[in-house]
């Protein structure tokens, strides 16, 4: 335990050391999207564990395609955007790795201001991500490569530039389709509880989901002129492993209470690991985030 949460630490010292330099001198759009998580974590089988937590995501501005219609009054916007995901712990801690890279193509509806056509934001936007990428274990005992379809609806605003549903949702529905490679045999210590490969989806086998995904920003309580604001953050997704016939959940709840700058303590429920393990149990976490 001692030695995995030194391991933890170092990683986390490492993650700071290379992207707090650089963005300390940066403009606030120039600033690269990182969020990091370190808590104490209740896992399934009662035991208490450090829980690490890293997601990225940037859009690559470089690549970046725009296409205007003016007679039909619309527009197309084609962007890709690398995601990671880490999350892993002590003990029976959930984990998992996803990386991919997303072709996202935006559809929308353009208004005239001062004779140019642009996007029109009282009007949602659809947005058709196309992925490729992978996902494992902490133990990389398998790795997934998947390809991802989905169709996410977005918007729309109202005068004040704030998103007419009021609860900031997300919606969207994906196919996932690839393959299960077996990199290991399993350890003389399996894992177990939270940690434990739940998924009915066999090792050297195609792979072939349907996933819905949501989330919602709800602000609570507003202080400081404004400022900061305690926030319910509640997200949940759920797939059907079409071959195997079975669904997987999962299910975040996080109470984030915000502290200086872009420091949150937050208080977190998961019910279900999600990819790639799908486990079923829970897990409770105290955390201080940092987001860049």
């Amino acid at each position: 335990m001692k030695q995995l949460s030194f391991r933890l630490g170092i990683l986390l010292v490492l993650v700071l050391d290379i992207f707090v330099p650089r963005l300390a001198f940066t403009q606030e759009e120039d600033r690269t999207p990182i969020s990091v998580s370190l808590g104490s974590a209740r896992t399934e089988a009662e035991a208490a564990a450090v829980r690490l937590a890293i997601e990225y995501f940037e859009n690559i501005g470089d690549i970046f395609i725009t296409s205007v219609d003016p007679n039909s009054k619309s527009g197309r916007i084609a962007d890709f955007t690398p995601e990671i995901k880490i999350q892993t712990g002590e003990e029976d801690a959930f984990n998992g790795i996803i990386a991919k890279i997303s072709g996202n193509y935006l559809f929308f509806k353009t208004t005239d201001v001062c004779g140019a056509q642009t996007p029109d934001s009282s009007k949602a936007f659809t947005v058709i991500p196309v992925s490729v990428g992978f996902e494992t274990d902490r133990r990389f005992n398998n790795l997934n490569l998947l390809t991802e379809v989905g169709y996410v609806p977005w918007g729309p605003k109202d005068s004040n530039n704030k998103l007419r549903f009021g609860l900031n949702p997300r919606l969207g529905i994906f196919v996932q389709a690839g393959y299960k490679f077996k990199l290991s045999s399993a350890s003389a210590m399996p894992a177990t509880g939270g940690a434990a490969d739940e998924s009915s989806e066999k090792p050297d086998s195609a792979l072939l989901r349907l996933k819905a995904a949501a989330c919602a920003d709800l602000p609570l309580v507003t202080f400081s002129k404004g400022k900061r604001t305690v926030r319910l953050i509640l997200a949940g997704a759920g797939w059907y492993d079409i071959k195997n016939s079975e669904f997987y959940h999962e299910l975040d709840v996080i109470l984030r209470l915000p502290l200086s700058g872009a420091r949150y303590f937050d208080l977190q429920y998961e019910n279900g690991s999600g990819a790639p393990s799908f486990n079923k149990g829970n897990q409770f976490s105290a955390n201080l985030t940092i987001v860049f």
